[in-house]
């Protein structure tokens, strides 16, 4: 379960390492939590709301059915994340964003 204080300790490390390592585009990948209270919603909120003050994007990923229906039923507001299906999915569009590409080494 991703609860309110989980989330607070998350946000406080990511936008520390944004700034340190200077992130155009940060991944949330969710995959295999399976609830997100009220207080964890509001906490992934803020966490994007900050991370677009910093000048980066939030890519969110892995969104299972459950945690989609409480954001929805919330009335979360996605519009500051871009939202893949999967962490691969993510990758690429922020690869693409990036005009980065993978190469057979």
């Amino acid at each position: 379960m991703l609860d309110a204080r989980r989330a607070i300790f998350v946000t406080e490390n990511l936008l520390e390492a944004i700034v340190a390592h200077q992130c155009d585009i940060v991944i949330i990948d969710i995959t295999g939590v399976p609830i997100v209270d009220t207080a964890a919603a509001s906490s992934l909120l803020m966490t994007a709301r900050a991370v677009a003050l910093l000048g980066s994007r939030v890519v969110l990923v892995g969104v299972s059915a459950e945690v989609a229906q409480t954001l929805v039923h919330l009335g979360v507001d996605l519009s500051l994340f871009e939202i893949h299906a999967n962490l691969q999915a993510g990758v690429a569009w922020a690869f693409a964003q990036l005009g980065l590409r993978v190469v057979a080494g």
